[in-house]
């Protein structure tokens, strides 16, 4: 995946196209002495900008909301007006109040949890309120609003010819995140119809095509249909359009913190899976393990499919990381990558090669490492095992007399190595260097 960084400008009506929700207790509210303002906002989504929208006048169930994942965007007021009339002395209506005021503005909140938790859905709280007052409720409940999809505005600010995308603008040009994940959401929209149609089109049937070769094939149907699916999806995505210019406009720089969960983000997921794959990360006991074999031998193929093969991985200190421009500085029997399992960086060592059962450490697997860093490991790792020896240089014709002598540990035979317990191989490692 790679973004193509341009000079184009944004265009709001384009980032934001598709289906909108409104949900507003005045959205229908036409024929009061004083409309609320969320008429001229929909009128002007609606009829300007043909916007289509889906409204409600009242707060929606979970199950309607679960609907909602793939909607453009969530215009959401703050105050919903549920008084309730009684008759008084003489039949005059009397009102009670806002009896129901709390209970409201908890589903409201319980709302934008939802949401936001689960989607990339921007939301936009409009109200007639002050913004302020929202956010300090917002942050309350846990929500930061500095770190989530959310826009609070007051309406009246809203209101006025060009206004409503003008503070829109504003928002998304503090925001690259907000930016990034719409224009690729609209580029992966664009290229996922035009395969599904492209195949539809040729034949209905498609899928069975794919399903039964990979049956043939004996490998993961369903596995290999997705990763099919993916790849042609993927290639017609790239290259994504991103302007650089609107990129610049976001002058917030994260922390260190937030940067590493940016990079961990990008290089490892933790996830557990029953599907083997190369890049499988595991912990045993205090020690951690990557399976390097690759994923077509993984699958249910061959006799000892059912066998992983893994290398050791240790944590690496802050004392033990070297860099230069850059990178990492490695030596030609490791490979150093990071952050990846609890944001830590990891020294992937080459000497020994374990053949596990997978079924022995299925249960202990807790992420996978993802291109490019596995693609760099299992490079490294090709490179090594195919090395040429050369022959030790005399001491007495080197500067520095031969140097510092590194110890020398027999490397696993890959070939003859029966498959092992990951418990009893741990041992076998803690034995060795005397850690038990």
């Amino acid at each position: 995946m790679y973004l193509l960084l341009s000079s184009h400008k944004m265009n709001i009506e384009e980032l934001f196209s598709g289906i909108g929700v409104v949900i507003d207790d005045k959205v229908f509210a036409r024929d009061e002495q004083n409309p609320d303002h969320i008429l001229s906002i929909v009128d002007l989504l609606e009829n300007t900008y043909h916007f289509p929208l889906v409204k409600y006048s009242d707060l929606p169930s979970n199950e309607k909301l679960a609907m909602m994942g793939n909607i453009s965007f969530l215009l959401l007021d703050w105050e919903f007006d549920t008084r309730e009339e009684v008759f008084g002395e003489g039949g005059l209506d009397v009102s009670i109040g806002n009896r129901f005021k709390d209970a409201n503005e908890k589903r409201v909140i319980e709302i934008v949890k939802e949401v936001s938790q689960n989607s990339l859905v921007p939301i936009f709280i409009f109200s007639n309120q002050s913004g302020e007052t929202i956010i300090k409720a917002l942050d309350r409940s846990g929500v930061d609003t500095t770190k989530t999809q959310i826009y609070v505005e007051s309406k009246s600010a809203l209101v006025g010819e060009g206004q409503l995308f003008a503070k829109i603008g504003l928002w998304v040009d503090a925001h690259s995140g907000v930016y990034v994940a719409k224009a690729w959401d609209n580029a992966f929209n664009k290229a996922k119809n035009q395969f599904f149609a492209t195949m539809c089109n040729n034949t209905s049937h498609w899928p069975k095509a794919i399903f039964d070769s990979a049956v043939e094939d004996r490998v993961e149907a369903g596995e290999e249909l997705t990763q099919s699916v993916s790849q042609n999806i993927l290639s017609r995505m790239l290259p994504i359009d991103i302007s650089q210019e609107q990129i610049d406009k976001d002058t917030e720089i994260p922390g260190k913190d937030e940067i590493l969960g940016i990079m961990q983000g990008q290089f490892f997921i933790e996830k557990k899976c029953d599907t083997s794959i190369v890049g499988d990360f595991y912990k045993c006991k205090d020690k951690y393990f990557l399976n390097i074999r690759p994923t077509c031998d993984c699958v249910g193929r061959e006799a000892n499919s059912g066998v992983v093969y893994l290398l050791e991985c240790s944590k690496m200190s802050s004392g033990q990381i070297k860099s230069y421009q850059g990178h990492l500085i490695e030596s030609p029997d490791c490979a150093m990558v990071g952050p990846l399992y609890n944001g830590k960086f990891y020294r992937v060592r080459f000497k020994e090669l374990y053949v596990v059962q997978e079924n022995e450490c299925r249960d202990k697997k807790v992420g996978r490492v993802l291109p490019p860093l596995i693609t760099h490991i299992a490079e490294r790792y090709g490179l090594y095992i195919q090395r040429q020896a050369l022959p030790r240089i005399p001491k007495e014709i080197l500067p520095d007399g031969g140097g510092q002598q590194d110890d020398v540990t027999e490397v696993a035979d890959e070939e003859n190595q029966e498959p092992g317990c990951l418990t009893a191989i741990i041992n076998a490692i803690c034995c060795r260097k005397n850690l038990t």
